[in-house]
């Protein structure tokens, strides 16, 4: 991040990744993680915020999976402490309008870590902003 700079961060499931080890030298009051992923991977999740409790107030999560029913006992009590990290839940699939809404006018740069047809979408939502990423498609 240069100075000054907020930036977003878009992952898919395990696309975190690359983001996790640079979180020790980032401000986080300048980063917008907007993180989709199955309702079934929500210990990725804890996981991530139990590392890292600084994330998850910046963190917009999107949880899928059929219609995102909590029908276990488990996923209530995963998805309740989800709750109660900061992280701001919906229960449905990301679209344009919450990824603008969460970019504000702030955000010029994002980096996207997903598969290949949600970013398609996503460059298109994101047009005349800075979009980077890496394509391991091969």
């Amino acid at each position: 991040m240069a100075e000054g700079e907020s930036v977003g961060f878009v992952a898919a499931g395990v696309g975190v990744t690359p983001l996790l080890p640079c979180l020790g030298s980032l401000d986080l009051a300048r980063l917008r993680l907007v993180w989709t992923l199955r309702m079934r991977d929500l210990g990725l999740v804890l996981d991530t915020f139990a590392r890292h409790p600084e994330l998850a107030e910046r963190t917009v999560l999107f949880l899928t999976g059929g219609d995102a029913v909590v029908d276990t006992g488990e996923e209530k009590e995963q998805l309740g402490r989800v709750r109660e990290s900061g992280a701001h839940v919906l229960l449905r699939r990301l679209c344009a309008e919450d990824l603008l809404a969460a970019a504000g006018d702030e955000i010029e740069r994002w980096y996207v870590c997903t598969g290949t047809g949600l970013r398609e979408q996503i460059l298109q939502w994101l047009q005349g902003k800075e979009v980077i990423y890496e394509d391991f498609n091969f």
